[in-house]
């Protein structure tokens, strides 16, 4: 007799059933193909001959089964059909549970999730996979810098192996991995070359200011005009005459002295006329 149908592994009754590696160690009861199943467990060595379905058509010895035996065969073979019909769909049912069961986590673990898509699910990962690690994470992209620190911390969680399990990058991402990049951020080591004598407040910095306010710049004497002194007018540049100087038409002008003005000459038309007779 060979041995029977593989019985699942037991598994403990606390894991929560929709985990992915729950469901991976609950496959469905194997049941055998019909093609082959009078060759295995209690029909092994009983038969010799068989026809196309995989049903016995002569024993051992080389007998045909009797008519009894052949309805006993026939009523066999369509139950161990049906249960392996039924095995390959629990089968493509418990495959499916594993992928839904992937996706799940996803949202409710995203740390364990990326970590199971860059190593073989439950096995450690290698440090230089921290940054497909950060990708899956949809964590902000770190610079070629800061990926030289994070490295650097994580070869102190590495096992013997150099490898870093679940439980360990919890711990880093969570606890030091923040820290680190914040240090180098903020760059703490030229921050601590900063005496805080010489920092003062907004408030401190506006009474030195009122104290001792910055000198301020003056405007230039000169217009925009040419440089030029903007208080006196263009025109101002004409010297005025200071005697009687010619008018417009040409005649001088009379100095203001308060005299009375000397007799003019006689005109033109006055000439020729008769003299009064006496």
């Amino acid at each position: 007799m060979g041995d029977e149908a593989a019985v699942p592994e037991e598994v403990d009754p606390n894991l929560d059933p929709s985990d992915p590696d729950t469901i991976a160690q609950r496959p469905p009861p194997k049941a055998i193909d019909a093609k082959t199943y009078f060759q295995v467990n209690h029909h092994e060595g009983k038969w010799s001959e068989y026809d196309e379905r995989g049903v016995p058509q002569k024993n051992i010895k080389k007998k045909k089964p009797t008519k009894k035996e052949k309805d006993a065969l026939e009523t066999e073979y369509l139950d161990a059909s049906k249960a392996y019909q039924k095995y390959l769909k629990d089968v493509e049912n418990w495959e499916q549970a594993k992928l839904d069961a992937e996706k799940g986590l996803k949202k409710s673990d995203r740390l364990r999730w990326s970590f199971r898509q860059v190593g073989e699910k439950m096995l450690p990962i290698d440090p230089d996979d921290m940054e497909t690690i950060v990708k899956l994470m949809g964590w902000f992209p770190l610079t070629a810098r800061e990926f030289k620190v994070v490295k650097k911390g994580l070869n102190e969680i590495v096992n013997p192996d150099s490898q870093i399990e679940l439980d360990a990058l919890r711990g880093y991402v969570r606890d030091v991995m923040p820290i680190l990049l914040m240090q180098d951020r903020l760059l703490c080591e030229q921050l601590d070359a900063i005496e805080l004598e010489e920092v003062y407040s907004p408030r401190t910095w506006r009474g030195k200011i009122q104290e001792a306010p910055p000198p301020s710049k003056k405007k230039s004497p000169r217009s925009a005009r040419g440089g030029q002194d903007s208080s006196r007018s263009p025109r101002s540049s004409v010297k005025k005459p200071t005697g009687g100087g010619s008018s417009a038409r040409g005649r001088k002008s009379v100095k203001s002295t308060g005299e009375a003005p000397a007799a003019t000459a006689p005109s033109p038309r006055g000439k020729g006329k008769k003299s009064d007779k006496k």
